[in-house]
């Protein structure tokens, strides 16, 4: 998702299949039970909707936003997203 617009509303760069890796056991349990913020990787392939994505935008998956903290290509194929799910 883009940076938010004058009515609050974020519009879509891109849509994509991705492979997601949660923290490690403690970093998710710790996260329960402090009702802290969730680390996760999303994985996708890097096209040019994908190299469009920055620390400015949102992912949205499984209905919780997800505050992108770092972008990085892997390789020619792959670009990784790690984000912190915002905590309700």
């Amino acid at each position: 998702m883009g940076e938010p617009t004058d009515d609050e509303t974020y519009p879509q760069i891109c849509r994509e299949f991705v492979q997601i890796i949660y923290g490690r056991g403690s970093e998710r349990r710790a996260a329960a039970i402090e009702g802290a913020d969730q680390p996760a990787t999303f994985i996708a392939l890097s096209n040019s909707g994908t190299r469009q994505v920055g620390t400015k935008n949102l992912v949205m998956f499984d209905g919780d936003f997800w505050d992108i903290v770092n972008v990085a290509p892997l390789g020619r194929v792959e670009i990784e997203f790690t984000a912190i799910r915002r905590s309700r």
